[in-house]
């Protein structure tokens, strides 16, 4: 075992079948690494005597210590004994994971009028660049954005 880095992550190589690679400093946290290459961060824990199992998200799109404060945060709800697992189910809603909540946190956020870096600091992210991903603009404040300029060109253009 060893501590889950970029580094660590991006060494992993495909093999012919699926394989696992766990943290040694936070029990249950691990990557996934599939033969087509993808890798994907997955937190397990037992709820009862039931081993439970939860994607945190693709190495794509989420990094390290963001699948560290993911994972912290279930095994936290596990441990009190919560089953996050369980929630989701009752829920109906099974392929919701944490890190599509953030995202879409982030786009209301952007959407609502605030800032990259205000938004970055309430996900914990400490690079403006991170928080640029994951907010997605939806499409109406686009279309109102470009209708605006729009306007403002003709009026440019008239005068």
């Amino acid at each position: 075992m060893t501590r889950l880095t970029k580094r660590i992550v991006e060494g992993a190589t495909p093999k012919v079948k699926e394989y696992y690679l766990w943290d040694e400093d936070i029990p249950g946290l691990g990557l996934r690494v599939l033969p087509s290459g993808r890798k994907q961060y997955i937190v397990q824990y037992r709820a009862g005597r039931r081993s439970r199992r939860i994607s945190l998200g693709p190495h794509t799109v989420l990094t390290a210590e963001q699948a560290r404060t993911n994972a912290l945060s279930i095994l936290s709800d596990a441990r009190s004994g919560k089953d996050p697992a369980a929630e989701r189910a009752r829920a109906d809603l099974p392929e919701v994971r944490i890190h599509d909540l953030r995202h879409t946190f982030a786009s209301t956020a952007i959407a609502a009028g605030h800032s990259l870096p205000i938004i970055g600091k309430l996900l914990g992210h400490t690079q403006v660049q991170t928080t640029a991903r994951y907010a997605h603009l939806a499409a109406q404040p686009a279309v109102l954005a470009a209708d605006s300029i729009s306007d403002v060109l003709d009026q440019a253009m008239v005068a």
